[in-house]
């Protein structure tokens, strides 16, 4: 007995040396734990047993052991288990298609069609790259598995911080280290939870068309269904490669033709945004829940306002001073149906991303409309702002721009918890979600929905793609905020990250004054102006045929990938590792659009590629290399050549001007 004590203590200072050398973060909240248990701080839950040549946890609630077995054998039956299929315990992170129809993925569908006809979800991998462990227990099912296995990546998950800690006595963490990069998400927060998963799927991501996961039957099953949102709302199947593509090259339309581009890069320093109360309105439910307080009160703010929600302020008399729009479909331009833009809009302002459709460009006057840069950097130094959906983009935007007391409403980014509503009634996507919604378990389903933190309530429920945006918030607020800004959440939806949870009635409206709204138009008309460019500067033109020779370059090293001769599969899988490292690692201003389209391409298509060569039932892998390089090949040169044409249009049209 003396020597297995021993040995357990041994096998802990191991794991705690390395985590503090090789996760200090981890390293610190054990050790914060062992301090609290040793000053009586905290009391612990379970016991580390030791009986009949197995270790078990004794619980100390229920008087019962976790495990109640042999926990070698249990550890030992999990990896007998295991099983090489594909569509068994696995996340499916990239969609595959049978029947698709429509534009996207065009250059997509063809390989995916290929790879499914010969290697289908009842195949088998010939080996495991990754693997996600969702409960540590004891640790013990991480050895087996992975002594048979051998993952390159793993994720555990381990949401008790104590339980975790009892594991180090038992399993030996640093040997699983020295062949396997693990990611540890241990008792961490949602927002930090979601960063690690991020992490692990952008790692070795051409390994990720099936990453089988062990599910402990002791651990929660809330974070197997946030994994199926993440999965489901990657940013390469939310807004695919082409849809980027048309994205960054769309604003060489209008540029140079007489339309302000904004300078996003720092705060405006302007008495208007720092004085001044800033309501943001977007198409959440409490929108519609609070509509008789903003009517009796919404002319003490400046009211910025997301596009989805011009119908519902029309019907209640609100003209908002700013519109932000960022969608660049047609459909949206349903938001301004029945609206008389002309006299309802006649003091509103503009702020634009640089997608907008060509009709909304069109039907405003010009001369109200800013657009700002997302991601493209055409204009030297000035700034750019990027999220998926137009209510974070506008909270960056206010924070960015100056704003000292920013009112959030509307962005609940979680449903109305008594109706399901997603947002308010005139909203083009509004979806009710219903309490079987609740309990979807489909791995990769947008319906999935989890409980978050509230900013009323301890927690709500959201959606994939509402939680999307919450995650985006927690990790970017930091950029965009200061210590002289406030924001008030004013929403019975998700918490936000560095904002102050404030109801309505909280607010002192009898402090603001009522604002003269045509004067603050022309003030902050005069404002805008004097922060934009109507045209690029030469050394930004200069910028522009420096991506143009990028994207040559490029092209050279796609002709040369598809000319070369791929013998085995082997040295076709280090060809396409290669490609992808020319396309998507080189860095800066002139390279950045075109490396992001190319990594959304390659998130698509590397793992459908891996997948097919990693099936143990496919006959003659080497026959299948000529036809993946020629789907595979044909998507890259023609993403290659319509970026590259459209630059050298844009650059021969300003010569022409000259």
């Amino acid at each position: 007995m003396e020597a297995v004590e021993t040995k357990a203590i041994k096998t802990y200072q191991t794991n705690m040396s390395y985590f503090s050398e090789h996760q200090p973060e981890l390293y610190k909240k054990l050790s914060l734990l062992e301090t609290a248990i040793e000053r009586g701080l905290y009391t612990p839950k379970y016991d580390l047993e030791y009986k009949n040549g197995y270790f078990d946890v004794y619980v100390r609630e229920t008087d019962s052991f976790l495990y109640g077995r042999d926990t070698n054998t249990f550890a030992e039956e999990t990896a007998k288990t295991a099983s090489l299929k594909k569509n068994y315990q696995a996340y499916e992170t990239v969609p595959s298609y049978s029947n698709y129809k429509g534009d996207r993925l065009k250059h997509v569908y063809p390989l995916m069609q290929y790879v499914n006809a010969n290697a289908g979800l009842d195949t088998h991998m010939k080996k495991v790259h990754k693997y996600i462990f969702i409960g540590s227990g004891l640790g013990l099912h991480l050895s087996t598995i992975d002594r048979s296995f051998r993952p390159e990546e793993c994720l555990l998950i381990e949401d008790d911080l104590e339980l975790f800690k009892l594991s180090l006595f038992v399993t030996d963490y640093t040997a699983i280290s020295k062949h396997t990069f693990v990611h540890y998400a241990v008792s961490q927060t949602t927002d930090e939870f979601a960063q690690t998963v991020a992490k692990f799927l952008n790692r070795m991501f051409f390994y990720n068309r099936f990453i089988k996961f062990f599910y402990h039957p002791g651990h929660s099953t809330v974070k197997m269904k946030f994994i199926q949102q993440m999965v489901a709302t990657q940013s390469f199947i939310v807004f695919s490669y082409d849809l980027l593509l048309n994205k960054f090259l769309y604003p060489l339309e209008y540029i140079n033709h007489g339309y302000r581009i904004l300078d996003i890069s720092r705060p405006f320093n302007s008495p208007i945004l720092e004085e001044k109360p800033v309501l943001l309105l977007a198409a959440g439910p409490s929108l519609q829940k609070n509509i008789e307080w903003l009517k009796n009160n919404h002319g003490r703010f400046i009211l910025v306002a997301a596009s989805a929600t011009l119908k519902k302020l029309y019907a209640e008399g609100i003209a908002p001073d700013i519109v932000t729009h960022i969608d660049g479909f047609d459909v949206s331009m349903a938001h301004y149906e029945g609206i008389p833009v002309e006299t309802f809009l006649k003091n509103t302002l503009y702020l634009f991303g640089p997608f907008v459709p060509t009709r909304l460009r069109e039907m405003l006057p010009k001369e109200k409309m800013f657009f700002f840069e997302s991601g493209t950097f055409y204009f030297e130094n000035f700034g750019s702002l990027a999220t998926p959906r137009v209510g974070s983009t506008t909270l960056g935007l206010m924070l960015i721009l100056g704003v000292r007391r920013l009112y959030l409403l509307g962005l609940d980014l979680a449903f109305d918890q008594e109706t399901g509503s997603t947002h308010i009634d005139s909203h083009l996507q509004v979806t009710r979600f219903t309490d079987k919604d609740m309990e979807v378990q489909e791995r990769t389903s947008l319906k999935t929905t989890v409980p978050i933190e509230g900013n009323f309530r301890d927690h709500v429920f959201t959606s994939s793609v509402l939680n999307k945006s919450v995650q985006i918030i927690y990790s970017l607020i930091p950029s965009w905020k200061n210590a002289e800004q406030t924001v008030y959440n004013l929403n019975d939806g998700a918490k936000l990250r560095d904002t102050v949870p404030t109801r309505v009635e909280e607010i002192d409206v009898g402090s603001l004054d009522v604002l003269e709204k045509t004067e603050l138009s022309s003030a902050l008309q005069s404002l805008f102006e004097s922060r934009s460019a109507l045209f690029l500067s030469r050394s930004d033109t200069d910028s522009m045929r420096r991506r143009l020779e990028h994207i040559r370059t490029i092209h050279r090293h796609v002709k040369a990938f598809k000319s070369a001769p791929h013998t085995t599969v082997e040295s076709f899988g280090s060809a396409l590792k290669t490609l992808a490292s020319q396309l998507i690692m080189t860095k800066g201003r002139e390279a950045d659009n075109a490396s992001l389209v190319y990594l959304y391409y390659l998130q698509y298509t590397l793992p459908l590629i891996f997948d097919l060569f990693n099936t143990r039932e496919l006959s003659n892998p080497k026959k299948h290399i000529k036809k993946v390089s020629q789907l595979f090949g044909q998507g890259i040169e023609a993403i290659t050549e319509q970026y590259e044409t459209t630059l050298q249009n844009f650059l021969e049209e300003k010569t022409e001007e000259k």
